[in-house]
């Protein structure tokens, strides 16, 4: 649902202005918008990052190694892929090269989420749930590998 008066790209809203041109701003909005729509958006976005900070925490807590290997993956990724190939069963190590060579491919949009376009965004939002269903997936395969392994 597109309120009246939001048609300005995403980029132009992100562009640099002076606090004044900040202010003129959002006094000209705050005219135009719809207060229950404002609370709702902001509700939405307070809870959305709510879910997103307990999810980091959490696996931060208690996948300690795995979550810390992942914040340094950019710094060394061929170094790191090249680790879990050796220690990955060869059943899934092309699912797995593919998926990580594939989500570098939204590196770049990540950086940058909040200059992208509405559309953009739900699009990388998409891919990011995809990715995350494949990776899923990868799991189960390893679970179903040890468990052949163990018979």
């Amino acid at each position: 649902m597109q309120e009246k008066g939001s048609e300005m790209p995403a980029r132009e809203m992100t562009t640099e202005k002076s606090p004044e041109e900040r202010v003129e701003r959002a006094l000209e909005l705050a005219s135009k918008i719809d207060i229950s729509n404002l609370v709702r958006v902001f509700s939405s976005l307070l809870r959305a990052y709510g879910q997103f900070a307990q999810t980091i925490g959490t696996l931060q807590r208690d996948q300690k190694d795995s979550f810390e290997a992942l914040q340094h993956l950019g710094e060394m990724a061929p170094e790191f892929l090249e680790k879990m190939v050796d220690k990955a069963p060869p059943e899934v190590i092309g699912v797995f090269m593919k998926l990580f060579l594939r989500i570098t491919s939204l590196s770049t949009k990540l950086n940058k989420l909040m200059d992208l376009s509405p559309e953009e965004k739900i699009e990388v939002g998409e891919s990011l749930l995809k990715f995350a269903d494949e990776f899923e997936k990868v799991d189960e395969l390893l679970k179903r590998v040890r468990r052949r392994r163990e018979e």
